[in-house]
């Protein structure tokens, strides 16, 4: 890997990646949907099962509540937008459906919520604005800007290439490799294909035995309505219609055409 992807990888978070990579703004699912894996992943949420009595009979609920990291990580401005049910009103927990709601409503649409990403990290040192490019919402990458993303871009398809083809092989070399690639997997068209979706199961199933966190089922209940794994936490934004009634595919497909978020081609199977 070039040190400018190392340097690069080392700070970025996925949807700050991920509006590095795309061509045009990404939607608001796929930013709150990245956002919010990185924000399991990391362990700062956690989701909880809970069966809830209503006589005659008793119903799931999925809980986000604050995990183990939430105290000691330091959230950037958009990530803050979606913990803010934890940090200015201090909630306990919320429902996952409500949380949702929550975070579309103070995303407020695509655009406003990729300028928020824009603000810290690696990407404000990755673009040029000059006084009318601020005032019309333009951002322009600078040459070096632009050449990293292309060896980026490179560089993942590579990754995705590479995880596909062991995957088809050998399950256990390809979660190891998944395990390694981190937040990158979120980024993949390997991530939300059928091979994909057997590694994330083992991968959730991973960290969920090895911290106790990302799902934690109250007392000793257990349902068919826990999550197995990220794609099924992340779909809850998929399936979510926003408040201009326009839904998001929820097959594999994203909005941009390929299979993954980072809006790189991938390898789609050899």
């Amino acid at each position: 890997m070039v040190p400018e992807i190392t340097a690069f990888l080392q700070q970025a978070r996925p949807t700050e990646i991920l509006l590095l990579l795309a061509d045009t703004t990404p939607s608001q699912q796929q930013q709150l949907r990245l956002t919010f894996l990185e924000l399991l992943r990391q362990q700062v949420l956690v989701l909880g099962n809970r069966l809830i009595q209503r006589p005659p009979s008793s119903t799931s609920a999925i809980y986000v509540r604050p995990g183990p990291a939430f105290y000691d990580y330091q959230p950037r401005a958009y990530e803050i937008l979606l913990l803010r049910p934890f940090l200015k009103q201090n909630l306990p927990e919320l429902l996952l459906r409500h949380f949702v709601e929550l975070a579309f409503q103070v995303a407020e649409s695509a655009s406003r919520f990729s300028g928020t990403v824009h603000l810290q990290g690696p990407l404000p040192s990755l673009y040029s604005q000059n006084w009318w490019q601020r005032l019309l919402g333009i951002r322009q990458l600078v040459p070096s800007g632009n050449a990293l993303r292309m060896r980026l871009t490179e560089w993942l398809t590579h990754q995705d290439i590479t995880l596909n083809r062991i995957a088809q092989r050998d399950e256990k070399a390809a979660t190891v490799l998944a395990s390694q690639l981190g937040r990158i997997l979120f980024l993949l068209p390997t991530f939300r294909s059928p091979l994909g979706h057997i590694l994330d199961r083992e991968l959730f199933r991973a960290q969920t035995e090895q911290h106790g966190a990302v799902f934690a089922t109250d007392s000793s209940d257990s349902t068919d309505s826990s999550p197995s794994s990220w794609y099924n936490c992340g779909h809850h934004f998929d399936s979510h219609t926003d408040a201009g009634g326009h839904g998001s595919q929820s097959d594999g497909v994203d909005d941009s055409g390929c299979g993954g978020d980072s809006g790189c081609g991938g390898c789609g199977g050899d």
